[in-house]
């Protein structure tokens, strides 16, 4: 969320839809496309107004003192709660889930001691996520910073076109898996995996596809995915398909792979005119692969990896990490997920909890 330059409604609207200010504590539960996906409300967005494709989850006083709000929050990151919200969602462009649905979502409560404790190890998880999200996002903002100044004071910089320091292809469709598959096939990357990243790095997908393997693109190829405003680049680190409105762009090597990364990164703004149309829905093959990118000479270019690759590595290391707590939250969770229930959470003010739109 940019909260340096927020969406604004009139005060008139605001009075007449208070039901959608948001309280600390509030949990904001995704209602249109990613659905599912939530968020604990903090201090700093108290009073601001939700968007009518979330939904707002409000605690009674016993279950704020009792944390089901991050009780709640964990839970809906489960297999069972994302495959329940994937089955009750309406088929449409968009997967859309109504609140008078959401409230349906039975959610398991075990007795207090337990569930107490695992609170407990989910607010140290939460502690230590946020610490390794932050550690991510300085080491890839220090290699903007060393590549500003490595552009600002290489020697030998030139400009030269995109496609004659790289190959650059065209996303396809995905393909459906075949009634004879026999295997797993191969992820497939849509353009939305590429602009919701937070940061320049992908290495798994929410879908796959069956294809030929030359479709493939090996690890350390650059997704490129266009929308108003701008271009986001990020790096794949899984044998991947680009998506339909993607381009993927191959490099002689991890040299070339970073300087690129980076070159793109801070020319997201001028990129979009080598976009389709005025929503920038695709990108242009030609137009791309026309695209001046500055070029330094090869000692620039390997100074400037050494220093970079190694910030890259260390911000995979914490998304790593913050991925193997997230799966230890929900190896407990597992535990527990036949403990006897206190039935929804969400179906009623009498309960712990209730959902509004």
């Amino acid at each position: 969320m940019d909260r340096s330059n927020p969406m604004r409604i009139s005060g008139e609207v605001h009075e007449r839809h208070i039901r959608t200010a948001l309280t600390p504590g509030d949990l904001v539960v995704v209602l249109v496309g990613r659905i599912g996906d939530a968020a604990v409300v903090g201090e700093e967005l108290a009073g601001w107004n939700a968007a009518r494709s979330v939904g707002i989850i409000t605690f009674t006083d016993e279950g704020r003192a009792h944390g089901i709000g991050r009780w709640l929050l964990w839970w809906l990151r489960m297999p069972e709660a994302r495959d329940w919200c994937a089955a009750h969602s309406a088929g449409s462009a968009h997967s859309t889930l109504s609140i008078s649905t959401l409230r349906q979502l039975n959610v398991p409560l075990p007795p207090p001691e337990p569930r107490n404790r695992l609170l407990r190890t989910m607010s140290l998880v939460e502690q230590r996520i946020a610490i390794n999200a932050r550690i991510a996002g300085c080491a890839v903002e220090l290699a903007d910073l060393h590549f500003t100044r490595s552009e600002q004071g290489g020697g030998g910089l030139s400009r030269c076109a995109v496609s004659d320091v790289s190959d650059v292809i065209n996303g396809v469709l995905r393909e459906k898996s075949p009634e004879t598959a026999g295997t797993e096939g191969v992820a497939w990357a849509a353009p939305s995996e590429v602009l919701q990243s937070p940061l320049p790095h992908v290495d798994r997908t929410s879908q796959r596809t069956w294809t030929h393997p030359d479709a493939v693109c090996a690890p350390g190829v650059l997704l490129i995915a266009p929308r108003p405003g701008e271009v986001k680049t990020v790096v794949s680190g899984i044998p991947v398909v680009p998506g339909r409105g993607l381009l993927a762009l191959r490099t002689a090597d991890e040299t070339d792979r970073m300087w690129m990364l980076h070159a793109l990164r801070s020319r997201s703004h001028e990129l979009v005119s080598t976009a389709q149309g005025a929503q920038a829905r695709e990108m242009r093959l030609k137009a791309f692969s026309r695209w001046n990118v500055p070029w330094p000479d090869s000692a620039v270019r390997r100074s400037f990896a050494r220093i970079a690759g190694p910030l890259h590595e260390r911000a995979c290391a914490a998304v790593s990490e913050n991925r193997a707590l997230e799966a230890l939250i929900a190896a407990e969770l597992a535990e527990v997920l036949h403990a006897p229930s206190i039935g929804s959470a969400l179906k009623g003010t009498g309960d712990p909890a209730h959902a509004t739109s």
